[in-house]
């Protein structure tokens, strides 16, 4: 697998900005979503594609870290506009 590029997304149809998860070199495709539901639960869509994705362990645990962060963070955000 190749480096895992990560892009913020704010959705007027959502109450909070997700993260798409590429492959590096497809940025046109992303394979999964990072979000949070209304409830404030950080979650995972994955998305089907054209070809397999593959993910080595440390892409695994850069995934895990990112979505840790992110949710982190959006919950610090909201809890400042409050």
């Amino acid at each position: 697998m190749n480096a895992l590029k990560f892009e913020k997304v704010g959705d007027i149809n959502s109450e909070y900005p997700y993260l798409c998860v590429y492959s590096e070199g497809d940025e046109l495709n992303p394979f999964m979503e990072i979000c949070i539901s209304n409830a404030g639960v950080p979650g995972f869509v994955l998305y089907k594609n054209k070809s397999d994705v593959k993910l080595s362990f440390e892409n695994w645990i850069e995934i895990m870290e990112r979505a840790k962060n992110f949710w982190l963070n959006e919950m610090q955000n909201m809890n400042v506009g409050k």
